[in-house]
């Protein structure tokens, strides 16, 4: 408006967001505005108020299930199949031989090597692996099934050194074969239980060696690893003494039919009479100095007949007793080797 124009009636001096008009009174347009403004307010603090409601509602419900969520342990199938995989690792550590070369997935050559198998015993088995041939043992897991579905039993690896777990689970130790097929696999197994038998009868006739009767039991059924009944022959010539053996032992869970026993307990004792029971052998005084040499003999062993470990074993009953312990077969062991 320019200058020494007269004002119009009923127009805004302040425009159209003035309360009041230039005349003092307040204008219609005005109040609806502020009554609008109050409205927006009111209903937006309406809203805030039922939404922060509903969060905190949410919150009360779902917080505890989503605590729980992240607390809650692993299935019942993860923690058994975890279970089983260390099981089979603890038995592999301490019965497969430190030079034998064990085939597994990655999965399970990471918990081997968790169980202090070292990396270099491992051969990888992966989608892009042919064949596991090569290896001394085989880790037969659900991925290895999967790779080579029943070529492992029928072909590369027949026999089962030991079974652990079941289902989907389920892990199975197997021994290499160089034979081709699970049938020539078995004939030469057979002939190796017919050598372990005659091993037995041996170590039966000999009058220097007493047995308990379940010993004798397992060694006329060829039941002892031969490494075990080609040692303890020569051990009584070298030891100078009279041997008790107390058992065998070592049967691995689930192995297959003919795998031998890989532990026997042994202890110097004049049995030779064969007169007193097996068990008034318990009760002799057991001599050190020959306790001594069965020790330094069977430490001395070299290749294949070397024990896995030999330890001297007091009993609580006061017996002195010495365990030796041989690896699993493998190939260069088994099923060949005879007494």
């Amino acid at each position: 408006m320019g200058p020494g124009r007269p004002r119009r009636p009923g127009r805004f001096s302040e425009g159209p967001w003035s309360i009041e008009s230039a005349s003092g009174g307040t204008r219609p347009y005005a109040k609806h505005a502020r009554s609008l403004s109050a409205r927006n307010l009111r209903q937006r603090v309406i809203a805030l108020t039922l939404g922060g409601a509903v969060v905190v509602a949410i919150t009360i419900v779902a917080a505890p299930k989503a605590v729980n969520y992240f607390r809650a342990k692993p299935s019942v199938p993860l923690q058994n199949a975890v279970a089983v995989r260390n099981e089979a690792a603890a038995w592999i550590a301490r019965w497969v031989s430190s030079s034998a070369v064990v085939a597994c997935d990655r999965l399970m050559c990471s918990t081997l090597q968790a169980h202090h198998v070292p990396a270099e015993q491992f051969m990888l088995i992966n989608p892009s692996s042919i064949d596991p041939v090569g290896s001394d043992v085989v880790v037969e897991t659900a991925i290895v099934r999967s790779l080579y579905g029943g070529r492992l039993g029928a072909v590369y690896a027949p026999a089962i050194l030991a079974r652990f777990g079941s289902g989907n689970a389920r892990i199975d130790i197997r021994v290499t074969s160089r034979y081709g097929s699970a049938v020539r696999f078995e004939r030469k197994l057979q002939a190796n239980v017919s050598a372990r038998r005659l091993g037995g009868q041996a170590l039966l006739s000999n009058r220097r060696i007493a047995e308990s009767a379940l010993a004798a039991t397992q060694l006329r059924a060829g039941m002892v690893d031969s490494r075990i009944l080609a040692t303890i022959a020569p051990l009584v010539a070298t030891c100078r003494c009279s041997l008790t053996i107390l058992g065998f032992a070592g049967a691995a869970p689930g192995a297959s039919k003919g795998m031998p026993l890989l532990s026997v307990d042994i202890t110097a004792g004049d049995s030779a009479d064969r007169g007193p029971a097996v068990s008034a052998g318990y009760e002799r005084a057991e001599m050190p100095a020959s306790l001594a040499r069965i020790l330094a003999f069977l430490r001395a062993q070299r290749q294949l007949l070397q024990p896995a470990s030999v330890r001297e074993i007091t009993k609580p009953g006061g017996l002195t007793l010495i365990r030796a312990d041989y690896a699993a077969p493998t190939p260069l062991t088994f099923p060949d080797s005879t007494a």
